[in-house]
């Protein structure tokens, strides 16, 4: 059995993105599962995902994605094209959003990326090279995977959560950097195509052009509230 889960710690997500995640699994013909409790209290919450995932090994496949996420209801099922022991994100900077010399790319790779891989390089020492880590850095609010598959890449990763610093605990940029490590290492990562992850998406015709948008904001939000409301019917 498969299964579509996503983290909504906090009643974060909003009603149109829960009721897009839900008619997906439905039309993919999987499990829908939320999680709404916290890993631990006092950390991160995005901590809380590996340590989620790492308890999904009775499916054989998951779709996580985000809280913030929209799914458009034409969405292909990503179950069918899946190698049992790959596991696929979504690449974080793109080039179909950004140029090579682009300011905002540079500035993602010199908060998200070059500080936390001389970090977790130093802590689990696996020679990843920083050029590799960088150029296959992905988004880690979307991933398809199978869980008994994946143990290499996920048990480092929870067992180093209760091993966290006041100072890492606040933060989720060494989750993220983590999951990144330990998928790169392990050869196995793929990236797809950016239409399953789609970040920080215009507001401006009011709809989706894409399958999945990220970074939709949450309930409440007052700045991308618009992207709350976009229809995610085609129909």
């Amino acid at each position: 059995m498969d299964c579509l889960v996503t983290l909504n710690v906090g009643n974060y997500m909003c009603e149109t993105a829960h009721n897009s995640l839900i008619a997906a699994a439905d039309r993919w013909q999987v499990d829908y599962v939320e999680v709404t409790t916290p890993v631990k209290e006092g950390i991160n919450v995005c901590y809380s995902k590996p340590a989620l995932l790492h308890r999904l090994g009775h499916y054989e496949r998951v779709a996580y994605f985000d809280a913030d996420i929209l799914i458009r209801d034409d969405a292909p099922n990503p179950f069918l094209d899946q190698e049992i022991d790959m596991f696929y994100a979504v690449r974080d900077i793109s080039e179909s959003r950004y140029t090579a010399d682009s300011t905002i790319a540079e500035a993602i790779r010199n908060e998200a990326h070059i500080p936390w891989y001389h970090r977790v390089e130093e802590r689990f020492g696996l020679g990843l090279q920083l050029e590799s880590f960088c150029e296959n850095f992905f988004n880690a609010g979307v991933l398809f995977f199978s869980p008994q598959a994946s143990e290499d890449i996920l048990a480092p990763i929870v067992e180093e959560i209760g091993k966290l610093t006041p100072e890492l605990a606040a933060t989720g940029r060494y989750e993220q950097a983590m999951m990144n490590y330990f998928a790169q290492a392990s050869g196995r990562l793929r990236l797809i195509d950016e239409r399953w992850n789609y970040l920080s998406p215009p507001v401006e015709n009011g709809s989706m052009h894409t399958w999945v948008y990220h970074f939709t904001g949450y309930k409440g939000h007052l700045i991308k509230n618009r992207i709350n409301g976009f229809p995610w019917r085609c129909s």
